[in-house]
């Protein structure tokens, strides 16, 4: 795929499906970190260090983006920047990364990003990038691991990424590899429950993943949460799921699955969630 389009669909991912700050773990990435309480004990080129970071990130805020990162450029490998607060060098980290995602520079923003969490690590918005940034460079194990950072600390979270991007991570990472393994059993502790049912696709691999390491508990487990037909048919052709399969039953049969697809359908389309992803409420202006 032409690296151009990539980073351009990078972007409109990070913009459609990004987290919402956590207002009482995560700082605004977009605001200018707050003025010492001591400014008048700051030497002169401290002071002059605070200000050119508010000026930049007052550009990102006027989505100024060249301009912003140019500034950003300059400043994050600045010896000063490591003399602020954890929380202000995150943001100054975070926002750069933002930034050079808009220029469409994807390995310089996952090297930003991944700055940003080694300063703090209290920011949904900046694991998820790290994510979707790996995901897309071809390292999905890696976006995995990300993810799951995301799922375990932020689960309430998880109604505004879009499963697309979830079952990316699933199918593209190896199968067997401990990063796939970590990152659905999370989803399953979370209680991760897809609109449009990718949710039992995920159930159905860790079933797999289960029994594959000889776990009929967990297998039973994950198996008894799927509600789509296409995964039950799956299972019911396996063999080796005999063992573990629930009796038989109208609750288990194919048929039902699907009549509970249907139904679930009919109650988002009531409801007016039919669309394919969330609204945007990400803390950064979007594309």
């Amino acid at each position: 795929m032409d690296a151009v389009f990539r980073s351009r669909v990078l972007v409109v991912a990070l913009c459609a499906a990004l987290m919402p700050a956590v207002a009482t773990q995560a700082t605004d990435t977009t605001q200018a970190p707050a003025s010492a309480s001591a400014s008048g004990a700051m030497n002169p080129q401290a002071r002059w260090f605070r200000q050119q970071l508010a000026s930049a990130h007052a550009l990102a805020r006027g989505e100024q983006i060249e301009q912003a990162d140019r500034a950003f450029g300059r400043l994050v490998d600045d010896p000063l920047l490591a003399t602020l607060p954890a929380g202000e060098q995150r943001a100054a980290l975070s926002t750069a990364g933002w930034m050079a995602i808009r220029q469409d520079q994807g390995a310089r923003a996952l090297s930003l990003f991944r700055r940003a969490v080694a300063a703090e690590d209290s920011d949904a918005d900046d694991w998820y990038r790290i994510a979707m940034i790996e995901l897309e460079e071809g390292r999905p194990e890696a976006g995995a691991v990300a993810f799951t950072e995301v799922v375990e600390r932020w689960p309430e979270l998880l109604p505004n990424v879009h499963e697309r991007y979830v079952m990316q991570l699933v199918y593209r990472s190896r199968p067997g590899s401990p990063e796939r393994v970590a990152l659905l059993r999370a989803l399953f502790d979370a209680n991760w429950d897809a609109r449009l049912g990718s949710a039992s696709d995920a159930w159905y691999e860790l079933a797999v993943e289960a029994l594959d390491r000889g776990d009929a508990d967990t297998a039973r487990a994950a198996i008894a949460r799927i509600a789509s037909p296409e995964p039950m048919v799956r299972l019911r052709s396996e063999k080796r799921f005999d063992a573990v399969m629930p009796g038989e039953g109208w609750s288990t049969r194919p048929e039902r699955a699907a009549q509970r697809a249907v139904e679930a359908l009919g109650e988002q389309v009531a409801l007016g969630r039919t669309t394919w992803r969330s609204a945007p409420i990400s803390p950064v202006p979007c594309c």
